[in-house]
This record gives structure tokens, C-alpha cells and sequence, in this order.
């Protein structure tokens, strides 16, 4: 499953079953075989989490930032009121 404000570069692929979390960004022909946190950069082959717990938004202001994370925990938060 690829979660909201998600970056692949080109050539990227991910395999069946995966998870890139929410705000992440997967570098150009990467292979992603595992899951990959929220708001980390990766990439590879296969794909390792180089950093983890950035921040994206194109006005860099607080508010933009609160906001990009109420998205992803209001996307997170239906996403598992919808399991059974």
C-alpha cells in the first residue's frame, strides 16, 4: 500500500504486499522489498531507510508542517477504523 504524499522517483519498484508510509520519498530504480516508515527517504536494491522522520511541505512554516501531519494521521487513523 502506498499512503498519502508519497514520492517514487523513476524506475522505482515495490513489491506486492508492501507499505510505504505517509510523506516518504523512494530514490530513482529503487527495489522496495519492505516496509518503509512514515516520512523517511529510501532507496536502493534493494531499498533501505536512509533517514527517517522528515518533513515535507513547499512553504516550510510550522503551519505547513502541522498540517501535512494531521493528512497523514487522519489518512492513518480511517485506515484502521476500516479493518475488521
Amino acid at each position: 500500500m502506498i499512503e498519502p504524499h508519497v514520492w517514487l522517483a523513476e524506475g522505482t519498484k515495490v513489491l506486492k504486499g508492501v507499505t510505504i508510509g505517509c510523506g516518504s520519498v523512494i530514490g530513482a530504480a529503487s527495489l522496495v522489498t519492505q516496509d518503509v516508515p512514515r516520512q523517511s527517504i529510501a532507496g536502493g536494491v534493494p531499498a533501505v531507510c536512509l533517514k527517517s522522520n522528515r518533513s515535507w511541505s513547499r512553504n516550510n512554516s510550522a503551519e505547513s508542517r502541522l498540517k501535512a501531519k494531521e493528512i497523514c494521521t487522519r489518512y492513518l487513523t480511517q485506515a484502521d477504523e476500516a479493518q475488521p
